[in-house]
């Protein structure tokens, strides 16, 4: 879908393809030897790698007092809903691959990763993620808070989100059983049991729009999300459908073994109750809630056989220990990423425009528009970074690398300043028709993606992702919302 047509690609741990010359090891070895340049250059003989140094601690401080700013004021308002806005978010994203996921790198000595000396990059990954978060503050509060509507806007009808949570549900689960087969699809609703034991269907053809269907599985996820809303509104409708397809949801994401899904599955449903009812969240319950999600994110990591379910086998000796280090394994692509940043315009040169041209190509097949090499810029930069593109397979970077790759430090700063003000029009609608279910769907995916946008370093896909996920209830919003006529059960 993205380059050759491979149904099973979707996101970084795929075979991504590339045209890039594997004799250019230059960058490389000076990483791994401290040539001119390279990260470890940073770092004497006689310095503990596992220790910081004092620019690093400043930066590191620095970047901490920025991302308390926003928690902190949070905690000086009265209003409970100022415990979900972006920012906050957003600090919460950056507190794990920014600060504990390096933090537990450099404590653990996994700083290197194939083959390459990334030890002496964490200022520099420090100082733009200050600048992000920054830019994203900047552009936050470039638009003010959204006053009071001055009249009310017509009800939402709860039957008809209920029956589009159904239709979502059973649209996303019968295109992604004609991408997998049924068989696959049965066995993929247990994940707990590999595939490979159990008898496996074919996939069905779909020719070039097979991974249109392969990525509509994300549509579970706010089909799900709107039978919570509906029911949050309306407490007498049934239980068991918000559980039978929240259990399908699961199980599917973890057997397909992607665990942003899980997280674009599990957060909104965790928020949808607080900003539905205006209530400040639970300490106790957001703890462990977070830590239950690291420890499933471990486990699922460590077991995880791509598309076939768990090989629960892999945890025999393993510790907590092990999993919760395993958990913390996503925030590793921070050292690649502040690697590229440094890299940027000497060593890799800029990019310009070129992620929006191919995000604006990304919908097409590739059988339909041959040779359109979506990600060959990503890629050529991750080659020279580790040596080859062997090498370089499965690698990933941070969006902030991506848009330093674009434009350096003012790529970094501008995109997340635009980023700040897409999100707050998004809690603008919300404060403006938060008692709306379907606003309230749409605010929860959109902070829960947040952690999509933040992750994947890749323009692309994130965009293309948004379309499966957050753009079906916003298209659903306008017409529905305004639809004054008062439905059966309204009469």
């Amino acid at each position: 879908f993205f380059f050759k047509q491979k149904t099973a690609y979707e996101i970084r741990n795929c075979d991504w393809s590339s045209d890039v010359c594997s004799s250019d090891l230059g960058l490389a070895a000076a990483l791994q030897t401290g040539g001119p340049g390279g990260p470890s250059a940073m770092t004497d003989a006689v310095f503990d790698p596992g220790r910081l140094r004092g620019g690093e601690l400043f930066w590191l401080l620095s970047l901490v007092a920025l991302l308390l700013l926003w928690p902190l004021r949070a905690a000086d308002r009265r209003s409970p809903l100022a415990w979900f806005e972006p920012p906050l978010v957003l600090a919460v994203i950056f507190a794990y691959y920014s600060v504990a996921g390096p933090l537990l790198a450099l404590a653990t000595g996994g700083w290197i990763d194939r083959g390459v000396n990334f030890r002496g990059v964490l200022d520099v990954g420090w100082q733009t993620s200050l600048l992000a978060y920054g830019g994203f503050l900047l552009g936050y509060g470039l638009l003010p808070a959204a006053a009071p509507p001055r009249r009310q806007r017509p009800p939402f009808d709860p039957g008809r989100a209920w029956r589009l949570g159904w239709i979502l549900n059973g649209t996303g689960l019968a295109l992604h059983g004609l991408s997998v087969g049924p068989g696959r699809l049965l066995q993929q609703l247990n994940p707990l049991v590999l595939a490979s034991d159990l008898p496996g269907g074919a996939a069905n053809e779909l020719g070039p729009f097979a991974n249109y269907a392969a990525l509509a599985v994300n549509l579970l996820i706010p089909g799900t999300c709107l039978l919570l809303a509906v029911r949050l509104r309306q407490p007498w409708r049934p239980l068991w459908p918000l559980l039978v397809w929240t259990l399908v949801a699961a199980a599917l994401f973890t057997a397909i073994g992607f665990r942003y899904r899980l997280v674009l599955l599990l957060v909104p449903l965790l928020l949808l109750p607080a900003l539905a009812g205006g209530r400040r969240p639970s300490l106790p319950l957001l703890t462990a809630a977070a830590a239950l999600l690291l420890l499933a994110s471990g486990a699922i990591g460590l077991t995880r056989q791509y598309g076939l379910g768990l090989d629960l086998s892999l945890l025999r000796g393993v510790g907590a220990a092990e999993v919760v280090q395993a958990g913390f394994g996503e925030a590793a692509i921070f050292f690649p990423s502040a690697a590229l940043v440094q890299a940027v315009p000497d060593a890799i040169a800029n990019v310009g425009a070129e992620p929006l041209l191919r995000t604006l190509l990304f919908p097409v097949p590739s059988a339909l528009l041959p040779g359109k090499e979506s990600a060959s810029y990503l890629l050529d930069a991750l080659a020279r970074l580790y040596g080859s593109a062997p090498a370089s397979t499965g690698a990933a970077v941070l969006n902030w690398a991506e848009y330093a790759l674009m434009a350096g430090w003012p790529g970094v700063v501008t995109g997340y300043l635009l980023l700040g003000l897409l999100y707050r029009r998004i809690w603008n609608g919300f404060l403006v028709c938060r008692g709306d279910p379907l606003v309230q769907v749409v605010t929860a995916l959109a902070l829960a993606y947040l952690y999509v946008v933040v992750s994947r370093g890749y323009l692309p896909q994130v965009v293309m992702l948004a379309v499966f996920t957050v753009l079906p209830p916003l298209l659903l919003l306008v017409p529905i919302a305004d639809d004054r006529r008062p439905s059966a059960e309204q009469r």
